[in-house]
């Protein structure tokens, strides 16, 4: 049986079917090489669903093997099924690239231009034993440079610990701040959620929630979308957000894991594109 499967994975006989197989290759070999920077170059093994990449690899490598197999099977096939067949990855392809736009559309601040905020939420992200990871360090310092600059907005450090963090993501963000100067009296603590949606019905609690106040999430710039629409979901008061750059290569995994977090947030009610 195992000699007939790999007998059968004839060599392509065709320009472009050879062309389809050294495609796919490559983009496998890319999925890959990008799974062994993040996880072992930069170190950060535990980040979540690392694993897409190399479920990727393994997809564009079947797709080459199977390449001649792909194109008998079109060659035999009435058209009306292929293009029944096409359409719903075409719908899929679609919708992802539409998500991706809008994740796009939070990369920049938007912040009131004139006055202080009278919050801003800093959203939690992973801590290390050694103190906050990549992500959170970036929401910190961006939050930071508000509070610096604005002395009468009030911070809530939100965020909850995860059995494998030596303190909650809340406490970690208030400790760096008062490291740097931020008055302890002008932060407040919101550490039992687990998600976003928990970070902003939680923070909702600490503040005067209102259509006169104004709220601004602080988070990395991938995230700013979505987490400005839970917040335009929950909140009645004024929401605009602070946008932290992320590290450069790492982009690409947080832009294609934010379609999934998007997706289910959508599914679960929990976002507002008003």
């Amino acid at each position: 049986m195992f000699k007939k499967f790999f007998s059968s994975l004839a060599p392509c006989n065709t320009r472009f079917q050879r062309r389809m197989r050294r495609l796919f290759t490559v983009l496998g070999v890319l999925c890959v090489s990008y799974y062994v920077l993040i996880a072992f170059v930069a170190g950060l093994i535990r980040t979540s669903i690392l694993y897409i990449w190399l479920i990727a690899a393994a997809a564009c490598f079947a797709i080459a093997a199977l390449t001649p197999q792909i194109a008998a099977f079109a060659q035999r096939t009435k058209k009306w099924v292929l293009v029944c067949l096409a359409i719903l990855p075409t719908l899929c392809f679609l919708f992802f690239c539409t998500v991706e736009v809008a994740i796009l559309t939070g990369f920049p601040s938007d912040v009131p231009e004139e006055e202080d905020a009278d919050y801003i939420i800093i959203l939690g992200a992973k801590v290390n034993p050694d103190g906050p990871s990549l992500q959170l360090q970036r929401r910190i310092d961006a939050a930071y440079e508000y509070l610096q600059a604005h002395p009468n907005t009030i911070a809530i450090a939100s965020g909850g610990q995860g059995s494998d963090e030596p303190m909650s993501e809340a406490v970690c963000i208030e400790t760096e701040l008062i490291k740097r100067g931020i008055d302890a009296n002008r932060i407040l603590i919101e550490d039992c959620s687990t998600d976003t949606a928990e970070n902003i019905r939680f923070s909702r609690e600490l503040i005067d929630d209102s259509p006169d106040t104004t709220v601004l999430i602080v988070s990395n710039e991938f995230h700013c979308f979505r987490a400005s629409a839970i917040a335009r979901r929950y909140l009645e008061s004024e929401v605009g957000h602070v946008s932290s750059r992320s590290v450069i290569f790492l982009l690409p995994h947080y832009m294609v894991r934010e379609f999934a977090g998007i997706t289910v947030d959508w599914l679960q009610g929990n976002l507002s594109f008003e």
